[in-house]
Protein backbone atom coordinates (compact mmCIF):
# COMPACT_ATOMS: atom_id res chain seq x y z
CA UNK A 1 0.00 0.00 0.00
CA UNK A 2 2.57 1.98 0.86
CA UNK A 3 4.45 1.89 -3.11
CA UNK A 4 0.97 2.27 -4.18
CA UNK A 5 0.01 5.79 -2.41
CA UNK A 6 4.08 6.73 -3.47
CA UNK A 7 3.06 5.54 -7.13
CA UNK A 8 -0.23 7.67 -7.08
CA UNK A 9 0.88 10.77 -5.44
CA UNK A 10 2.50 11.56 -9.22
CA UNK A 11 0.70 13.96 -10.68
CA UNK A 12 2.50 12.52 -13.91
CA UNK A 13 1.03 8.99 -13.37
CA UNK A 14 -2.54 10.25 -13.51
CA UNK A 15 -1.81 12.32 -16.97
CA UNK A 16 -0.22 9.37 -18.58
CA UNK A 17 -2.24 6.17 -17.63
CA UNK A 18 -5.83 8.75 -18.36
CA UNK A 19 -5.29 11.79 -20.41
CA UNK A 20 -3.18 10.94 -22.75
CA UNK A 21 -4.80 7.91 -24.11
CA UNK A 22 -8.33 9.74 -23.82
CA UNK A 23 -7.36 12.21 -25.57
CA UNK A 24 -5.22 9.90 -28.41
CA UNK A 25 -8.69 7.94 -28.40
CA UNK A 26 -10.84 11.02 -28.52
CA UNK A 27 -8.22 12.47 -31.85
CA UNK A 28 -8.65 9.12 -33.14
CA UNK A 29 -11.87 8.78 -33.60
CA UNK A 30 -12.59 12.42 -34.71
CA UNK A 31 -9.92 11.82 -37.43
CA UNK A 32 -11.27 8.56 -38.72
CA UNK A 33 -15.08 9.61 -38.81
CA UNK A 34 -14.27 13.17 -40.15
CA UNK A 35 -11.90 10.62 -42.96
CA UNK A 36 -14.58 8.45 -43.56
CA UNK A 37 -17.69 11.66 -44.09
CA UNK A 38 -14.57 13.07 -46.30
CA UNK A 39 -14.73 9.91 -49.13
CA UNK A 40 -18.93 10.31 -48.94
CA UNK A 41 -19.98 12.27 -52.25
CA UNK A 42 -21.75 15.19 -50.81
CA UNK A 43 -25.40 14.90 -52.58
CA UNK A 44 -28.04 17.59 -51.56
CA UNK A 45 -31.97 16.12 -53.02
CA UNK A 46 -34.65 19.11 -52.60
CA UNK A 47 -38.31 18.14 -52.47
CA UNK A 48 -39.97 21.52 -51.23
CA UNK A 49 -43.33 19.17 -51.78
CA UNK A 50 -42.29 16.29 -49.35
CA UNK A 51 -43.35 13.90 -51.76
CA UNK A 52 -44.16 10.07 -50.87
CA UNK A 53 -42.75 9.32 -53.72
CA UNK A 54 -39.42 10.55 -53.06
CA UNK A 55 -39.28 8.17 -50.23
CA UNK A 56 -39.69 5.13 -52.27
CA UNK A 57 -37.13 6.73 -54.53
CA UNK A 58 -34.77 6.89 -52.02
CA UNK A 59 -35.36 3.49 -50.65
CA UNK A 60 -34.56 1.97 -54.01
CA UNK A 61 -30.60 4.05 -54.66
CA UNK A 62 -28.07 2.70 -52.90
CA UNK A 63 -26.33 5.72 -50.72
CA UNK A 64 -25.25 4.32 -47.63
CA UNK A 65 -21.37 3.98 -48.77
CA UNK A 66 -21.08 6.06 -51.46
CA UNK A 67 -23.18 9.49 -51.05
CA UNK A 68 -23.65 11.38 -47.85
CA UNK A 69 -26.83 12.53 -48.75
CA UNK A 70 -28.58 15.63 -47.60
CA UNK A 71 -32.37 15.87 -47.76
CA UNK A 72 -33.98 19.52 -47.62
CA UNK A 73 -36.95 21.68 -48.82
CA UNK A 74 -34.84 24.68 -49.77
CA UNK A 75 -32.05 25.05 -52.47
CA UNK A 76 -28.47 25.35 -50.29
CA UNK A 77 -26.75 27.13 -53.23
CA UNK A 78 -24.50 28.77 -51.44
CA UNK A 79 -23.48 25.40 -49.62
CA UNK A 80 -22.90 24.75 -53.99
CA UNK A 81 -20.47 27.87 -54.38
CA UNK A 82 -18.49 26.87 -51.59
CA UNK A 83 -17.96 23.53 -52.86
CA UNK A 84 -19.42 21.89 -49.75
CA UNK A 85 -21.65 19.59 -51.70
CA UNK A 86 -20.80 18.02 -55.19
CA UNK A 87 -24.35 18.83 -56.78
CA UNK A 88 -28.01 19.43 -56.08
CA UNK A 89 -31.31 17.73 -57.20
CA UNK A 90 -34.73 19.32 -57.28
CA UNK A 91 -37.83 17.74 -57.48
CA UNK A 92 -40.71 19.17 -59.59
CA UNK A 93 -44.59 19.49 -58.02
CA UNK A 94 -46.69 16.21 -58.39
CA UNK A 95 -43.64 14.06 -59.76
CA UNK A 96 -45.82 10.76 -59.58
CA UNK A 97 -48.23 12.04 -61.58
CA UNK A 98 -45.45 13.30 -63.59
CA UNK A 99 -43.38 9.44 -63.81
CA UNK A 100 -47.45 8.07 -64.51
CA UNK A 101 -47.82 10.17 -68.01
CA UNK A 102 -44.04 9.85 -69.17
CA UNK A 103 -43.92 14.39 -68.94
CA UNK A 104 -40.56 14.19 -67.39
CA UNK A 105 -38.56 16.17 -70.15
CA UNK A 106 -36.59 18.69 -67.80
CA UNK A 107 -38.53 18.40 -64.80
CA UNK A 108 -35.73 17.41 -62.25
CA UNK A 109 -33.10 20.39 -62.30
CA UNK A 110 -29.42 19.59 -61.59
CA UNK A 111 -27.42 22.10 -60.07
CA UNK A 112 -23.44 21.45 -59.75
CA UNK A 113 -20.22 23.78 -59.63
CA UNK A 114 -17.17 23.41 -62.26
CA UNK A 115 -15.42 21.38 -59.00
CA UNK A 116 -17.95 18.44 -59.30
CA UNK A 117 -16.85 15.60 -60.45
CA UNK A 118 -19.01 12.40 -58.51
CA UNK A 119 -22.29 13.54 -58.69
CA UNK A 120 -23.27 12.19 -61.84
CA UNK A 121 -23.14 8.50 -60.23
CA UNK A 122 -25.87 9.65 -58.45
CA UNK A 123 -27.92 11.25 -61.30
CA UNK A 124 -27.79 7.39 -63.00
CA UNK A 125 -29.23 5.95 -59.79
CA UNK A 126 -32.02 8.80 -59.50
CA UNK A 127 -32.83 8.23 -63.27
CA UNK A 128 -32.48 4.24 -62.93
CA UNK A 129 -35.06 4.75 -60.54
CA UNK A 130 -37.40 6.82 -61.82
CA UNK A 131 -36.97 5.06 -65.26
CA UNK A 132 -38.14 2.20 -64.02
CA UNK A 133 -41.15 3.90 -62.42
CA UNK A 134 -41.65 5.52 -66.08
CA UNK A 135 -41.05 2.49 -68.37
CA UNK A 136 -44.01 0.29 -66.21
CA UNK A 137 -46.27 3.67 -66.51
CA UNK A 138 -45.91 3.66 -70.28
CA UNK A 139 -46.51 -0.06 -70.77
CA UNK A 140 -49.20 0.32 -68.58
CA UNK A 141 -50.83 3.00 -70.53
CA UNK A 142 -50.14 1.38 -74.08
CA UNK A 143 -51.83 -1.85 -72.60
CA UNK A 144 -55.01 0.60 -71.45
CA UNK A 145 -55.17 2.48 -74.66
CA UNK A 146 -55.73 -1.15 -76.45
CA UNK A 147 -58.11 -2.24 -74.06
CA UNK A 148 -59.79 0.47 -71.82
CA UNK A 149 -61.97 -2.24 -69.55
CA UNK A 150 -57.66 -3.15 -68.15
CA UNK A 151 -57.06 -1.56 -64.58
CA UNK A 152 -54.05 0.52 -64.86
CA UNK A 153 -52.96 -0.31 -61.62
CA UNK A 154 -52.53 -3.31 -62.30
CA UNK A 155 -50.49 -3.11 -65.00
CA UNK A 156 -48.27 -0.92 -63.91
CA UNK A 157 -47.78 -3.25 -60.62
CA UNK A 158 -47.59 -5.84 -63.36
CA UNK A 159 -44.20 -4.43 -64.59
CA UNK A 160 -42.71 -5.28 -61.67
CA UNK A 161 -42.08 -8.97 -63.06
CA UNK A 162 -39.32 -7.76 -64.96
CA UNK A 163 -37.52 -5.79 -62.32
CA UNK A 164 -38.21 -8.34 -59.03
CA UNK A 165 -36.86 -10.23 -57.55
CA UNK A 166 -34.30 -9.93 -60.49
CA UNK A 167 -34.30 -8.65 -63.78
CA UNK A 168 -35.37 -11.22 -66.64
CA UNK A 169 -32.27 -10.04 -68.44
CA UNK A 170 -29.03 -10.14 -66.42
CA UNK A 171 -25.31 -10.12 -67.37
CA UNK A 172 -22.77 -12.25 -66.44
CA UNK A 173 -21.55 -10.18 -63.77
CA UNK A 174 -18.25 -11.02 -62.08
CA UNK A 175 -16.31 -8.67 -59.03
CA UNK A 176 -12.91 -8.66 -58.54
CA UNK A 177 -12.49 -7.55 -55.36
CA UNK A 178 -9.34 -5.95 -53.91
CA UNK A 179 -7.69 -5.96 -51.09
CA UNK A 180 -6.07 -2.71 -51.04
CA UNK A 181 -9.04 -1.48 -47.97
CA UNK A 182 -8.19 -4.88 -46.20
CA UNK A 183 -4.46 -4.01 -46.63
CA UNK A 184 -5.00 -0.22 -45.15
CA UNK A 185 -7.04 -1.95 -42.22
CA UNK A 186 -4.00 -4.25 -41.87
CA UNK A 187 -1.40 -1.86 -41.67
CA UNK A 188 -3.43 0.82 -39.12
CA UNK A 189 -3.82 -2.12 -36.95
CA UNK A 190 0.02 -3.06 -36.67
CA UNK A 191 0.87 0.34 -36.36
CA UNK A 192 -1.61 0.88 -33.66
CA UNK A 193 0.15 -1.95 -31.44
CA UNK A 194 3.42 -0.47 -32.09
CA UNK A 195 2.33 2.80 -30.68
CA UNK A 196 0.29 1.18 -27.90
CA UNK A 197 3.84 -0.63 -26.73
CA UNK A 198 6.06 2.88 -27.24
CA UNK A 199 3.31 4.51 -25.01
CA UNK A 200 3.13 1.74 -22.55
CA UNK A 201 7.11 1.76 -22.09
CA UNK A 202 6.99 5.27 -21.80
CA UNK A 203 4.38 5.40 -18.66
CA UNK A 204 6.77 2.10 -17.43
CA UNK A 205 9.99 4.77 -17.53
CA UNK A 206 8.46 7.30 -15.35
CA UNK A 207 7.47 4.91 -12.76
CA UNK A 208 11.04 3.47 -12.96
CA UNK A 209 12.11 6.81 -12.18
CA UNK A 210 10.22 7.48 -9.33
CA UNK A 211 11.55 3.99 -8.35
CA UNK A 212 15.56 5.22 -9.26
CA UNK A 213 14.27 8.45 -6.57
CA UNK A 214 13.74 5.95 -3.72
CA UNK A 215 16.63 4.21 -4.28
CA UNK A 216 18.84 7.50 -4.01
CA UNK A 217 16.73 8.70 -0.67
CA UNK A 218 17.55 4.75 0.48
CA UNK A 219 13.77 4.66 0.94
CA UNK A 220 13.87 0.77 0.11
CA UNK A 221 14.86 -0.14 3.84
CA UNK A 222 12.57 2.13 5.57
CA UNK A 223 9.29 0.72 3.61
CA UNK A 224 10.45 -2.85 4.06
CA UNK A 225 10.65 -2.17 7.77
CA UNK A 226 7.79 0.01 7.88
CA UNK A 227 5.52 -2.16 5.21
CA UNK A 228 6.66 -5.86 6.40
CA UNK A 229 6.00 -6.70 2.98
CA UNK A 230 8.65 -7.81 0.38
CA UNK A 231 11.11 -5.58 -1.06
CA UNK A 232 10.88 -2.79 -2.73
CA UNK A 233 11.48 -3.54 -6.02
CA UNK A 234 8.83 -6.95 -5.90
CA UNK A 235 6.55 -4.63 -4.71
CA UNK A 236 6.98 -1.96 -7.58
CA UNK A 237 7.33 -4.87 -10.12
CA UNK A 238 4.21 -5.95 -8.96
CA UNK A 239 1.83 -2.92 -8.99
CA UNK A 240 3.66 -1.47 -11.81
CA UNK A 241 2.73 -4.37 -13.65
CA UNK A 242 -0.93 -4.93 -12.75
CA UNK A 243 -1.24 -1.11 -13.91
CA UNK A 244 0.57 -1.34 -16.86
CA UNK A 245 -0.56 -4.78 -17.81
CA UNK A 246 -4.55 -3.89 -17.06
CA UNK A 247 -4.23 -0.45 -19.06
CA UNK A 248 -2.14 -2.95 -21.91
CA UNK A 249 -5.16 -5.21 -21.98
CA UNK A 250 -7.67 -2.49 -22.11
CA UNK A 251 -6.05 -1.03 -25.10
CA UNK A 252 -5.43 -4.24 -26.61
CA UNK A 253 -8.56 -5.21 -26.78
CA UNK A 254 -9.99 -1.84 -28.28
CA UNK A 255 -7.72 -1.77 -30.96
CA UNK A 256 -8.77 -5.77 -31.77
CA UNK A 257 -12.22 -4.42 -31.31
CA UNK A 258 -12.15 -1.38 -33.44
CA UNK A 259 -9.99 -3.08 -36.24
CA UNK A 260 -10.96 -6.61 -36.79
CA UNK A 261 -14.55 -6.82 -35.01
CA UNK A 262 -13.25 -9.60 -32.70
CA UNK A 263 -10.06 -10.48 -30.29
CA UNK A 264 -7.15 -12.64 -31.36
CA UNK A 265 -6.09 -14.22 -28.26
CA UNK A 266 -2.42 -15.03 -30.05
CA UNK A 267 -2.23 -11.07 -30.96
CA UNK A 268 -3.55 -10.33 -27.46
CA UNK A 269 -0.93 -12.26 -25.60
CA UNK A 270 1.82 -11.06 -27.87
CA UNK A 271 1.72 -7.32 -27.29
CA UNK A 272 0.71 -7.99 -23.19
CA UNK A 273 4.07 -10.12 -23.61
CA UNK A 274 6.23 -7.45 -25.44
CA UNK A 275 5.05 -4.59 -22.69
CA UNK A 276 5.36 -7.00 -19.35
CA UNK A 277 8.88 -7.69 -20.59
CA UNK A 278 9.49 -4.03 -20.71
CA UNK A 279 8.47 -3.45 -17.18
CA UNK A 280 10.37 -6.46 -16.18
CA UNK A 281 13.22 -4.64 -18.12
CA UNK A 282 13.16 -1.61 -16.38
CA UNK A 283 13.38 -3.79 -13.06
CA UNK A 284 16.69 -5.30 -13.83
CA UNK A 285 17.81 -1.67 -14.91
CA UNK A 286 17.60 -0.63 -11.36
CA UNK A 287 20.34 -3.22 -10.26
CA UNK A 288 22.59 -1.52 -12.52
CA UNK A 289 21.76 2.42 -13.08
CA UNK A 290 21.60 5.14 -10.50
CA UNK A 291 20.84 8.22 -12.42
CA UNK A 292 17.63 9.13 -14.10
CA UNK A 293 19.71 10.89 -17.05
CA UNK A 294 21.01 7.55 -17.89
CA UNK A 295 17.54 5.89 -17.65
CA UNK A 296 16.41 8.39 -20.37
CA UNK A 297 19.27 7.96 -22.30
CA UNK A 298 18.57 4.11 -22.80
CA UNK A 299 14.44 4.44 -23.12
CA UNK A 300 15.40 6.86 -26.12
CA UNK A 301 17.90 4.98 -27.59
CA UNK A 302 15.98 1.08 -27.04
CA UNK A 303 12.70 3.01 -27.81
CA UNK A 304 13.86 4.52 -31.02
CA UNK A 305 16.32 1.78 -32.24
CA UNK A 306 13.26 -0.50 -31.91
CA UNK A 307 11.17 1.62 -33.60
CA UNK A 308 13.12 1.70 -36.30
CA UNK A 309 13.81 -1.90 -36.38
CA UNK A 310 10.07 -2.64 -36.66
CA UNK A 311 9.55 -0.19 -39.67
CA UNK A 312 12.31 -1.78 -41.81
CA UNK A 313 10.64 -5.15 -41.05
CA UNK A 314 6.95 -3.70 -41.63
CA UNK A 315 8.50 -2.07 -44.76
CA UNK A 316 9.86 -5.32 -45.59
CA UNK A 317 13.04 -3.25 -46.33
CA UNK A 318 14.71 -6.25 -43.13
CA UNK A 319 14.09 -9.70 -42.49
CA UNK A 320 13.02 -11.01 -39.62
CA UNK A 321 16.08 -12.61 -37.68
CA UNK A 322 18.04 -13.98 -34.43
CA UNK A 323 18.71 -10.97 -33.06
CA UNK A 324 15.68 -8.57 -34.29
CA UNK A 325 13.46 -10.61 -31.79
CA UNK A 326 15.70 -8.61 -29.32
CA UNK A 327 13.87 -5.25 -30.26
CA UNK A 328 10.23 -6.17 -28.84
CA UNK A 329 8.14 -4.19 -31.41
CA UNK A 330 9.26 -6.93 -34.24
CA UNK A 331 7.11 -9.42 -32.13
CA UNK A 332 4.13 -7.62 -33.45
CA UNK A 333 5.19 -8.40 -37.04
CA UNK A 334 5.34 -12.27 -36.38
Amino acid sequence: MIVLKALLKQRITFILLLLIPILLGLIWVNYFQDTVDDLKVPVVLVDPYNQTITDELLSEIEVDDTFNLTRTSEIPLKALERGEVEAIFVLPENLKELIMWSDLEGQIKWYRNDRSLFDGLFKEQLASSIMTRAVRAEAANVVQNYDSEENWEEMFEFGLRYFEPEPIFQMNFQQISSDMSENDSSDQYYLMRWLTWLYLMIVSSFFTKMMLEWKEQHISGRLKVISKTNSLRTSWLLLTGLIIGTLGLILVISIQWVFLSQVYLLSLLVDIGIILVSVFGYLLLTFIINKKETLWALTLGYGMTSSVVFFLLFFQILNHSWWTKLFLPSWILL
